[in-house]
């Protein structure tokens, strides 16, 4: 339903509903006689320029400012009805859109069309002076309102595009840029020794089938025609027995100290998705042994990931990878940092409990 009413207010429908309320006012009053048909008419026309503008403003501007000038000179003053409001409506509608000349000019029109109806039906000019800097200042100010929340409105939905195409890239790199590197790494080791066994290429082949269905589904979902791509829940335990499987490929260690947060926690969770992040660099970059140190602190859950690099980390900036882990961490409330010491490459993370 919110969604419903952004779109319709976005698209002018809040002008138009107000315009047509107006013009019920108007046709009640022609009913009573407290206006002229020739009113109603002209009443009529700047509902028309009303929804003309929310469509095409120029021509709309150009439809009421001719109204109101005819309007002033063929109805008689007390017989007068809402054109101006309809007009006001109108610099409402420009102002929604920063269309600031136009609602000048609109307004211009309008304001000396109010001041010359009072004056020909004999009000005082300071109180149709008041009157009219009041209708107007309200008109610009629920104009520029509705800009202002349009603005706003534009800036959530590039909010959420931004954390959907995060999203998605992280996804990408964490699953599928993971898949694609083992498929390498198992080939080139194969290729070193002379040759794979059943198991090992049974290994490559559903790495490949997994980058695969996840390549599928994103791209079904990034066209629409699917829901989007459910990312793989990745526990600790989980994460570290992929890691250390991966290791074993490569004739190096994994060890562990300390205790995992709690299976089917949302610690767990998060903490297992950085983990297998941090671990795959430790096996793409990394040489020797792996140690990970799990401490279960007071309020937060921290893991600290060490292993010996083959070479210093590229100066040109801190990589996707590492991007997209900090700001998973971020959002989740906790803390990643990673930094070269000596010929140690040091990833730690915290995250808070509850």
């Amino acid at each position: 339903m919110r969604v419903l009413l952004q779109r319709f207010s976005v698209r002018g429908g809040a002008e138009i509903t107000l315009g047509s309320l107006w013009i019920v006012a108007s046709a009640l009053s022609a009913v009573a006689g407290l206006i002229s048909p020739l009113a109603l008419l002209f009443d009529a026309v700047g509902f028309l320029a009303v929804i003309l503008i929310t469509r095409r403003r120029w021509p709309g501007l150009a439809v009421t400012c001719a109204a109101l000038v005819v309007s002033v000179v063929v109805i008689e003053p007390g017989q007068y009805g809402f054109l101006w409001v309809q007009a006001l409506i109108g610099v409402v509608s420009l102002l929604r859109e920063r269309r600031v000349w136009q609602a000048a000019l609109q307004t211009a029109f309008a304001l000396p069309t109010i001041m010359a109806v009072g004056l020909r039906a004999g009000d005082d000019l300071v109180p149709i002076a008041v009157s009219v800097v009041i209708v107007g200042a309200l008109a610009w100010g629920v104009g520029w309102g509705f800009h202002r929340d349009g603005q706003l409105a534009a800036a959530r939905e590039r909010g959420r595009f931004h954390r959907e195409q995060l999203r998605i890239a992280g996804d990408l790199h964490d699953f599928v840029a993971r898949d694609l590197t083992l498929i390498s790494m198992r080939a080139e080791a194969a290729i070193a020794k002379g040759g794979a066994t059943v198991d090992e290429l049974r290994d490559i082949a559903g790495h490949s089938r997994a980058a695969n269905q996840f390549l599928r589904e994103t791209a079904a979902a990034l066209d629409g025609s699917h829901p989007p791509a459910l990312q793989p829940l990745v526990s600790v335990t989980s994460a570290l027995e992929i890691g250390g499987r991966d290791l074993e490929v490569q004739e190096r260690a994994l060890h562990v100290d300390g205790a995992p947060p709690t299976a089917g926690d949302i610690v767990d969770a998060v903490a297992g998705r950085l983990l297998l992040e941090a671990l795959h660099n430790a096996v793409k970059h990394g040489t020797g042994k792996v140690d990970v140190r799990f401490r279960d602190e007071r309020s937060h859950f921290a893991v600290e990931i060490a292993n010996i690099t083959r070479r210093t980390p590229p100066t040109r900036g801190t990589s996707f990878g590492t991007r997209a882990m900090v700001h998973r961490a971020t959002v989740f409330g906790g803390e990643l940092t990673s930094r070269q010491e000596g010929d140690v490459w040091l990833c730690s993370f915290t995250l808070p409990k509850a």
